[in-house]
């Protein structure tokens, strides 16, 4: 798909010293796993002088990072070309959970004819704020008004990269990834729906948007076709939209929690707001509004935000979507 906005196609390479990684493991770190978090921060000054001169194939080579990470799916063999690269990844998913094999391969087909875009992490980010201010034009809410980018990144990187690694490691690693892979042709291995992109949107959430007026904020009307990042963004910032009315709806009916959320910086309502989107964007609509009726209920006895993170990362229904959220913060953080 041709570029919008003029954002480069490929991104510069990166300048970095050649350092024997194999070697510089075996001599400083034994078994341990650098850019785990239990020895980052005995290790933080190495460590990222390591991820500022590698490629993601030399961190793999050297052990620095997990071999079986499912975020190593995007790194390419040194005789493939483009085309093999997305087959593999695709077959991969067909062999996993999808059970929508039909559809998948039909987003594969329209993955295998895009045009390969490499960028970097500023270019991502300005494609995201491009998009983020075509939708704040379009709808007028004051809550979602209150977001930047950052939000939005924080996401992306929640969804490709290992969470058992820091967030400063997390960010680094997806800005290496946007510079050596085409993120947009990654499908997810873990959900039944076919899913794909830096946000893993699946194709069930993609039509719920549809359904509550995709085509009128530019999406394609088929999911297969939604192969940009700009196109990935826009449905990523479109259903992040649709989230904060949702969160909107509950601050507004709660007084308690309305006088928490404008007695706050801007900073903290946009930690706020994000905390409860990484909830949305992981359970969906019905797991956000299960967990803002818990936030509405602590609201009563607390008087600030801070103190109601709590309920936000508290776990429901079994599921990781607490953790999903912490996880979002801390790459925030380092934004």
């Amino acid at each position: 798909m041709p570029d919008s906005g003029g954002t480069e196609r490929r991104a510069g390479a990166r300048e970095r010293v050649k350092m024997n990684m194999p070697l510089l493991r075996l001599n400083t770190l034994g078994d341990a796993h650098l850019l785990k978090r239990e020895t980052w921060k005995d290790n933080a000054v190495f460590a990222r002088a390591i991820l500022n001169n590698a490629s993601l194939r030399e961190l793999v080579e050297g052990g620095f990072l997990w071999g079986k990470a499912p975020f190593l799916r995007i790194v390419q063999g040194k005789d493939e070309d483009d085309q093999e690269y997305v087959d593999r990844l695709w077959r991969a998913k067909f062999s996993g959970r999808c059970s929508d094999k039909a559809s998948g391969r039909a987003v594969w087909e329209s993955l295998r004819k895009a045009e390969v875009r490499r960028i970097d992490m500023k270019q991502f980010g300005n494609i995201i704020s491009m998009e983020l201010q075509r939708m704040k034009d379009k709808f007028d809410n004051k809550y979602f008004d209150l977001l930047d980018e950052k939000t939005f990144i924080a996401m992306a990187v929640q969804e490709m990269t290992p969470s058992a690694y820091d967030g400063y490691v997390r960010k680094e690693l997806f800005d290496m990834a946007l510079q050596e892979g085409d993120l947009t042709k990654v499908p997810s291995h873990y959900d039944k729906a076919v899913s794909f992109g830096p946000w893993q949107m699946t194709s069930i959430a993609y039509r719920d948007l549809m359904e509550r007026g995709g085509r009128d904020v530019g999406l394609p009307a088929k999911f297969q076709d939604c192969v940009s990042y700009e196109l990935q963004a826009r449905a990523a910032v479109f259903y992040g939209y649709r989230r904060v009315l949702q969160i909107s709806q509950a601050i507004e009916s709660s007084a308690g929690l309305k006088k928490i959320f404008e007695n706050s910086s801007i900073a903290e309502q946009r930690k706020f707001l994000t905390a409860l989107m990484a909830k949305g964007h992981n359970g969906g609509s019905g797991r956000l509004a299960a967990t803002l009726g818990r936030v509405k209920m602590a609201a009563v006895g607390v008087d600030s935000l801070q103190k109601l993170y709590g309920q936000i990362f508290k776990n429901s229904e079994g599921a990781q979507d607490g953790l999903y959220s912490r996880n979002t913060l801390q790459i925030y953080s380092e934004l």
